[in-house]
């Protein structure tokens, strides 16, 4: 407090709030291509799983 006054409590702010809003972004743009992902995932096992039996080819 002596040294650099008030400001000097906020010195490196500017760092840490950009930091953490990097890593928010990051962090909700994986989250939301793994859920888009596993939403395909659910669909297609869905519909694989209904998928008439006579209707599926034999290789």
């Amino acid at each position: 407090m002596k040294q650099e006054g008030l400001l000097g409590y906020f010195k490196g702010l500017h760092a840490q709030i950009l930091k953490t809003v990097l890593s928010s972004a990051l962090l909700l743009t994986i989250k939301e291509k793994i859920s888009a992902t596993t939403w395909v995932l659910i669909l297609a096992i869905k519909r694989y799983l209904l998928l008439p039996k006579g209707r599926v080819k034999n290789v």
